[in-house]
C-alpha cells in the first residue's frame, strides 16, 4: 500500500520530465536550423508552438522576429545568392564597376568606355562591352534603370544645350542599345541627372572623368 508521503516524494518527477522533454526539444531545434533553410525552420517553428498549444497570433509574432516570415526569409535569401552571383559575374566584364546596394546591383561605366566627350553616340568598342552586359541581363528579369552623369564642365552645342540634355542623351543611348539587343522595354527606365550627382569633386580633369559616367541600378520588381 502506498502512503501519501511517497507520493509527496516523487511528484517532482512530472516536473522534471517535463523539463527534459522542453531541453531536448529546445537542442533539436538548434540542430535543425543549423543546416535548414528558412522555410523549413518557420515550420518547424509554428509545428512547436501547435504542440505547445501557444495561441496562433503569438505563433505569427516569433515567425516575425526579423520583420519576415519563414517563407519570405526564404526568397529573400535566395535573392541575395542572386545578387551575389550577378555582381560576381559582372565584375569579370570589361569597362564595368559593380557594387551591391540595398535590394540591388549598380553597374557604372565611365564615359570613355562608351561616348567620345561631349557626344551621345556609343562609341563602336563601347558595344562590345554592352553585348557582354546583355548577356548576364538575359538571365534575369531584374528591372533596368539607366542614369546619366556628367561633370560640371558647361556644354552648348546645338545638340545638347546643357549637361541636362547630353545626360539624358546618353542614357537613352544605352537604353536603346538594350532593347534592339533583346531587353524588353518593360523592363527599362531612364533618367538624366546633369552634374547633380558627382561621385568625386569637379576640381581637377581627373574627377571630372570620373563624374562622366552611366550607372545602370538593377533591381527586383515589387
Amino acid at each position: 500500500m502506498e502512503h501519501p508521503g511517497d507520493l509527496r516524494n516523487t511528484s517532482w518527477l512530472v516536473t522534471f520530465n517535463d523539463m527534459v522533454t522542453l531541453i531536448m526539444t529546445f537542442f533539436i531545434l538548434i540542430l535543425a536550423m543549423s543546416d535548414m533553410d528558412a522555410m523549413k525552420i518557420g515550420k518547424i517553428t509554428r509545428s512547436l508552438h501547435e504542440t505547445f498549444g501557444f495561441k496562433s497570433a503569438h505563433n505569427q509574432d516569433v515567425l516575425m522576429v526579423h520583420g519576415q516570415s519563414g517563407e519570405n526569409g526564404a526568397g529573400n535569401i535566395k535573392k541575395e545568392q542572386e545578387l551575389s552571383g550577378l555582381e560576381i559575374e559582372i565584375a569579370s566584364l570589361p569597362g564595368t564597376d559593380v557594387r551591391r546596394d540595398a535590394g540591388g546591383v549598380t553597374v557604372t561605366m565611365e564615359e570613355k568606355a562608351l561616348f567620345d566627350q561631349g557626344s551621345a553616340t556609343l562609341k563602336k568598342d563601347s558595344q562590345r562591352i554592352l553585348m557582354s552586359l546583355v548577356s548576364v541581363l538575359k538571365k534575369n528579369e531584374m528591372l533596368i534603370h539607366v542614369e546619366g552623369h556628367t561633370d560640371s564642365q558647361p556644354i552648348a552645342s546645338t545638340l545638347f544645350p546643357s549637361n541636362w540634355d547630353l545626360s539624358v542623351a546618353r542614357a537613352v543611348s544605352v537604353i536603346m542599345f538594350l532593347e534592339e539587343s533583346g531587353i524588353v522595354a518593360n523592363r527599362l527606365s531612364v533618367v538624366g541627372y546633369g552634374d547633380t550627382k558627382p561621385v568625386m569633386e569637379n576640381q581637377d580633369s581627373y574627377g571630372q572623368q570620373k563624374n562622366r559616367r552611366v550607372a545602370m541600378k538593377l533591381t527586383y520588381r515589387e
